[in-house]
């Protein structure tokens, strides 16, 4: 790896790094090797002392380490807190999808995989919602997908993916999660997760 404490950091060696099976350790020398090459190519980032910027950066200034003129896609947030939604430019899509390919599969392993996502308020553009549709594409089997008032699908989900001996994996934001727990109580498959 470049010398990456000191900043100097290509987005090469960014892509190569964060799309490929991390080994121990590793997560520690990308974060330090990814802040100095933050603070060096995002201004933003560079007049905060601290590793994580506030959501207002996002919402009011174009956090980027590139001219977002060349940004493949912007997502948005959801923008539920009836404030300007955060802002998140991406440069290089295939880079994007492959870092949530990678990492998902370090995770998870490759399945097979019951995956449902309940995600009330999101926004189409939001990457939550792009990053859930790609691992459904790639994982999912033919009971996956988006839900979010049909608690049957839900109960569908989780008898397939008992009878098929598939993982099931629910992905949620919390206070959506809070309100599949309020209206009844639930009994996942024993290898199933919450995310």
């Amino acid at each position: 790896m470049p010398d990456s404490l000191s900043g100097r950091l290509s987005p090469l060696d960014v892509a190569r790094q964060f799309t490929r099976p991390q080994e121990p350790g590793d997560f520690d020398r990308m974060a330090c090797a990814l802040r100095a090459f933050q603070k060096t190519n995002c201004s933003v980032y560079a007049r905060f002392d601290h590793t994580y910027l506030p959501i207002a950066a996002f919402k009011h200034a174009t956090v980027a380490c590139f001219d977002p003129e060349e940004a493949a896609k912007v997502f948005r947030s959801s923008g539920t807190s009836g404030h300007a939604p955060s802002l998140h430019y991406v440069r290089d899509l295939e880079f994007y999808e492959r870092a949530i390919r990678t990492h998902f599969l370090t995770v998870f392993g490759a399945g097979p995989f019951t995956l449902k996502a309940h995600l009330p308020g999101y926004a189409a553009d939001s990457s939550l919602v792009y990053m859930l549709q790609r691992l459904i594409k790639w994982f999912g089997d033919s009971e996956s997908g988006f839900f979010l008032d049909d608690l049957q699908v839900l109960e569908r989900a989780i008898r397939h993916s008992t009878a098929n001996k598939t993982q099931l994996l629910l992905f949620g934001a919390a206070f959506g999660l809070l309100s599949l727990v309020e209206a009844r109580q639930w009994a996942l498959p024993p290898s199933g997760r919450i995310v």
